[in-house]
């Protein structure tokens, strides 16, 4: 989830990698900001209850569009 700046989004590539990690380790208050970042990002996406509730509606909308 890029949008949220919780992390760096890079292609399955060694140098990118190597880049986005010496990128985090020389930036401290870079890493200190993406992880807040993510931990409002579960909290507000990935808990049990808000998965749940996308599954409720996702099955909701499967059966108002059913036929």
């Amino acid at each position: 989830m890029a949008e949220a700046k919780a992390g760096i989004v890079i292609e399955p590539d060694t140098d990118q990698l190597t880049s986005a990690l010496t990128r985090l380790l020389d930036d401290p208050k870079l890493c200190k900001e993406m992880s807040a970042n993510g931990r409002w990002l579960v909290l507000e996406k990935f808990t049990w209850d808000k998965v749940a509730e996308q599954m409720i509606q996702l099955y909701q909308d499967v059966l108002e569009n059913w036929r």
